[in-house]
């Protein structure tokens, strides 16, 4: 395997000097970037992902980036369920040293991985992803047309509470993340993928 250094945090969008960043992809899903100022409680500053399907609220996820363990998803917030008698948010923030890698400064090849685990209502689960920085894809073109340059290609693995392994083949670009994503479960493809229609950044006024 060539020696590629790749910096993961490259290929997450960064809202920076946006506003909000919208990806709108195939299958009726829209993901939402935006900053997310730190707050108790709560492992930030960093960048929430809000991921809208057919219109209606399905999560956000929260990201930071540390200089030593790179992108770090550190807090996942859900529709409330039916039993949960208070607020509109189930909100499942990440125990510190505890939340899911990304991946850093990585060989092409690398395997990252380690434990995670989250906590609600003072319960905490446990589980654990696995990320591997597969290739460097020339070019991909998406569903709206676009080609995209030097893509990469990463393939993760995640299990919570023993329960079963579900992750993803994925596709990022430079600053615009995801341009395509196909979802597994164990190691068998579920036939269920998005890929990229449109990226517009919307400038702060």
């Amino acid at each position: 395997m060539d020696h590629i250094m790749i910096n993961c945090a490259e290929y997450w969008p960064n809202p920076g000097d946006y506003d909000t960043i919208t990806n709108t992809y195939t299958g009726g899903i829209v993901n939402i970037y935006s900053y997310a100022a730190d707050t108790p409680g709560h492992a930030g500053p960093g960048i929430r992902m809000r991921q809208n399907v057919n219109g209606v609220w399905a999560f956000d996820w929260f990201y930071r980036f540390d200089h030593a363990r790179g992108v770090l998803e550190y807090e996942d917030d859900y529709p409330k369920p039916w039993w949960l008698l208070w607020g509109n948010v189930k909100a499942q923030p990440m125990i510190p040293s505890r939340e899911i890698v990304w991946g850093g400064v990585q060989n092409l090849g690398d395997i990252v991985q380690g434990g995670c685990a989250w906590s609600f209502l003072g319960t905490t689960t446990w589980g654990w992803q696995r990320v591997q920085i597969v290739q460097i894809i020339p070019s991909y073109t998406d569903a709206g047309g676009k080609v995209h340059t030097n893509v990469l290609q990463i393939e993760y693995w995640q299990q919570w509470g023993g329960g079963p392994i579900a992750g993803a083949v994925m596709y990022l670009a430079k600053n615009i993340g995801q341009v395509y994503t196909a979802w597994t479960s164990g190691a068998a493809a579920t036939g269920y993928s998005m890929s990229l229609i449109s990226h517009v950044p919307t400038l702060i006024s």
